[in-house]
């Protein structure tokens, strides 16, 4: 029974030691880009911001002397998790802390992400490690018990990267454009392909019969909208939404007349504070980002310190 017993208890010791290593590693953290500051977020923090990847690429409060701020964007994100996490994180804030919500034009038109053969718990794994279970659509225990409490489950990988670590992924850690000015160009026009294609737009025209379709959408994430910043008010916490610039490739574009039918029209129907980067030449130029789309780490610092220092003059 003893010899049973110890071999038991080393195997129980081997495996926490090897979860323990797995969920250091820096390829645990590529997994889940958004979980270092998560693990970072400090109590009476000033501001904490929400979003999907234009706030990853946008908003960094790092080396922002006087503020106690966190980015808690995960990429991609819907706005019905926007409201998730600030469910999740707001006790972190200070009394009259502020929530940012960073948000670009297409940010109301989708709903949720699916996979091609309508997996609910598709993308929904990312927040398994930072939301609460009830704050987690269709959440599934077996895989909250892989990827969370026994990460040795994940397989092979997940045991060679606990001895052979990888190396930390370093987007947001470039800081140069190494495009040239027609490769930004051409990344805008796939950018903005990607996007029609994603949301099942045939062109940015508001007037275009597709973009119809998306209006129950969008009038869905306003609602979504509308609890988040009640959800705010009654906590006395200030909410202000920034629409990040985009490169000057980019917003050239997108028209503004979507941009006020699928974002700007929709904010001002519920009443939300916002500011808008978009098309702001002082903001748009190529040595602030990496591509046409996502800040470089300068750009972001830079853009930073102006959003706080606009915050504190409006909200």
């Amino acid at each position: 029974m003893k010899q049973l017993l110890s071999r038991i208890y080393r195997r129980v010791r081997r495996t926490i030691s090897v979860n323990r290593r797995i969920k250091n590693s820096q390829w645990y953290h590529n997994v889940f880009p958004h979980l270092e500051e998560y693990e970072a977020i400090q109590r009476n923090s000033d501001i904490i911001c929400i979003g999907s990847t234009p706030a990853k690429f946008a908003i960094d409060f790092h080396g922002i002397d006087g503020i106690k701020g966190s980015n808690l964007a995960t990429l991609p994100e819907t706005v019905y998790y926007d409201f998730q996490v600030v469910k999740n994180y707001h006790s972190y804030l200070k009394k009259n802390g502020v929530i940012i919500s960073v948000l670009c034009p297409f940010s109301f038109l989708k709903e949720r992400y699916t996979s091609d053969d309508d997996n609910k718990n598709y993308l929904n794994i990312r927040y398994y490690p930072i939301l609460h279970r009830a704050l987690i659509d269709s959440f599934d225990y077996s895989l909250f018990d892989k990827w969370v409490e026994n990460p040795y489950k994940i397989g092979l990988k997940a045991w060679i990267r606990a001895f052979h670590d990888a190396p930390k992924s370093k987007a947001l850690l470039q800081d140069v454009n190494e495009l040239s000015d027609d490769e930004m160009k051409v990344h805008a026009q796939q950018r903005i392909n990607g996007w029609m294609d994603e949301f099942g737009l045939s062109c940015l025209d508001p007037e275009d019969g597709r973009f119809s379709v998306l209006q129950n959408t969008i009038n869905h994430n306003t609602s979504i909208y509308k609890q988040l910043l009640e959800f705010a008010q009654e906590r006395s916490y200030r909410f202000l939404v920034v629409i990040p610039p985009f490169s000057k490739e980019l917003s050239a574009l997108i028209p503004d007349c979507f941009v006020q039918a699928a974002l700007l029209e929709p904010l001002k129907k519920i009443g939300v504070q916002y500011i808008s980067y978009l098309c702001d030449d002082k903001w748009s130029q190529k040595d602030l980002f990496i591509d046409s789309f996502m800040m470089n780490k300068s750009g972001r610092m830079r853009f930073t310190r102006d959003v706080v220092e606009r915050l504190n003059k409006i909200v």
